[in-house]
């Protein structure tokens, strides 16, 4: 082959062998990535499992947007529940249901969510008080109270001594004549036993009554002005009626008189074992001046207004227990 035709042969397939190695070569990566690349069998069924664990936006949007009702905390769900029984207690007491009103109200009163003398704790005792009251001054039944039948010898002194109660209690419960109060064998008398204690917390100016463990009444007072009214333990040793003023040093002042402090009645308190014996001259009384119920304005005395005086009195006989405390 002569020369002039060999070289440019040489020099073509030269060419011809350098562009094929060149298309090869850029056509590798394309394939590789072909070969890589998922089936759109494969894509769908990878972005099925990817709903599955993930919520959609939409559901996602839909949690937050709408959470469900919120949860009502305890604490008002539990005041929201002892006003309801409060309510009940004194619509029970309105409608004339008293045993019914008593039992709800002295639950209240123990509850763990009313605190002692607190609102609440007032309200109950309000129903309580109105409910003694009115089982203490009348035949109604109640679970406490006795059917005594009065046998030949009997007097009023005598059952009063024997229920520890008064003869005003068992002469209002029975709607006896004050003026003359009669017995007579075979008469069939509702009698409240009962085994009366006091307290006096002169911080909270409130006297309590209670019959045993149980809450009775409670009352507003007055108390002794610069800490005059000791604290301690005594016992009711006298009672009067329309009681007449002796102020130390000076001659003593009769009922109904302006100057005589005591109001209408007077519960003389004696101090007990423990207590300072040289504590005399303390009582629980009435007063004029009912707008100082509630201060510290009285010489030392536990002062009271006249008619819830007139009502401790005929409940309370001599004998019964009283404490005073500084609380």
């Amino acid at each position: 082959m002569y020369w002039y035709y060999k070289y440019p042969l040489l020099l073509l397939v030269a060419v011809l062998t350098a562009w094929v190695a060149h298309w090869g070569w850029s056509r590798m990566p394309r394939v590789e990535a072909a070969a890589v690349r998922p089936s759109a069998a494969e894509r769908l069924r990878t972005a099925r499992l990817a709903a599955r664990k993930t919520p959609s936006p939409t559901v996602a949007e839909a949690r937050v947007r709408a959470p469900g009702p919120a949860a009502v905390p305890a604490v008002d769900a539990a005041a929201a529940e002892l006003e309801r029984k409060l309510k009940l207690a004194e619509e029970n007491a309105a409608a004339g249901k008293l045993i019914m009103a008593r039992g709800l109200a002295e639950d209240l009163l123990r509850a763990p969510g009313v605190k002692p003398f607190g609102p609440q704790w007032f309200r109950a005792a309000d129903v309580v008080g109105r409910v003694n009251t009115a089982l203490a001054a009348t035949t109604a039944p109640a679970p406490e109270k006795v059917r005594c039948v009065v046998q030949a010898g009997d007097t009023l002194n005598a059952l009063a001594r024997k229920y520890q109660v008064t003869v005003e209690a068992i002469v209002r419960a029975n709607s006896l004549d004050t003026a003359n109060p009669a017995i007579h064998p075979g008469m069939v008398l509702s009698v409240l036993p009962a085994k009366w204690s006091v307290e006096v917390l002169k911080g909270r100016f409130v006297l309590l009554v209670r019959n045993g463990d149980r809450l009775f009444k409670y009352y507003r007072v007055g108390i002794g002005r610069e800490n005059r009214t000791p604290a301690g333990g005594f016992k009711v040793s006298t009672r009067l009626r329309e009681p007449e003023w002796s102020p130390p040093g000076r001659p003593p002042v009769p009922y109904g008189r302006p100057e005589n402090i005591l109001g209408t009645r007077w519960l003389g308190l004696q101090p007990a074992e423990g207590t300072d014996p040289t504590l005399k001259g303390f009582g629980i009384h009435g007063t004029w001046q009912p707008e100082t119920v509630g201060t510290a304005a009285s010489e030392g005395c536990v002062r009271m207004k006249n008619e819830d005086v007139n009502e401790l009195f005929d409940l309370i006989p001599t004998g019964t227990r009283a404490t005073i405390k500084d609380e």
